[in-house]
């Protein structure tokens, strides 16, 4: 009987001793949650500021990125126009020049010199400048009516430098001639513009 006695007796301060520490951690909880609220209520009411903040300046960074790019492919739209204005141009330009020089004989174009004689060298170098060549032998068929006297041609690809130069002449009404010349001889020449 005694020891059930010592076992009510400890039973009893046992639950006085947790009511009374539960009741200590509640009030405990309470005090801390008033101060502990008041302190993450800021730090929390902080953060919804920062967000706000944040949100606004990606907002403006993004509109501004935005109005960037816009300007760029503006710009780029206003360079692709002039690039294909002057590409207009310089076609133009270059079909005028052509027609200043070249007249077209048959499907082809021809540069036919008419005022000054050059050595062979010279006169690839002239057909060069006007974006051209000198004409090859086989195509001087087509312009044999035009021309009356010797003029350089090629005979099939232009060499880096020639072991032979050759001219090509309508010496009548029907004979036409060619010859094995010597270089630095001056005669006329006839360019045929390249096709690119």
């Amino acid at each position: 009987m005694k020891s059930i006695l010592i076992g009510l007796i400890i039973s009893a301060l046992l639950e006085i001793g947790t009511s009374q520490t539960c009741q200590k951690s509640n009030e405990m909880d309470e005090t801390c949650g008033r101060y502990c609220y008041t302190i993450v209520k800021q730090l929390l009411d902080h953060t919804k500021s920062l967000e706000k903040q944040v949100n606004v300046q990606e907002s403006e960074l993004n509109k501004a990125l935005l109005e960037k790019f816009e300007n760029i492919e503006q710009q780029l739209r206003t360079l692709q126009e002039d690039l294909t204005e002057v590409k207009k141009k310089s076609l133009q330009r270059r079909e005028s020049e052509f027609r200043r020089f070249y007249e077209k004989i048959g499907s082809k174009y021809f540069y036919i010199e008419k005022d000054k004689k050059m050595n062979w060298f010279s006169a690839v170098q002239r057909c060069r400048e006007l974006d051209g060549h000198l004409i090859n032998k086989n195509c001087f068929y087509l312009i044999d009516t035009k021309v009356y006297d010797y003029y350089w041609v090629i005979l099939t690809e232009l060499p880096a430098v020639p072991t032979s130069c050759y001219s090509k002449a309508r010496t009548g009404q029907t004979q036409i001639t060619t010859a094995i010349d010597d270089c630095n001889k001056l005669n006329w020449f006839i360019c045929e513009l390249n096709e690119n």
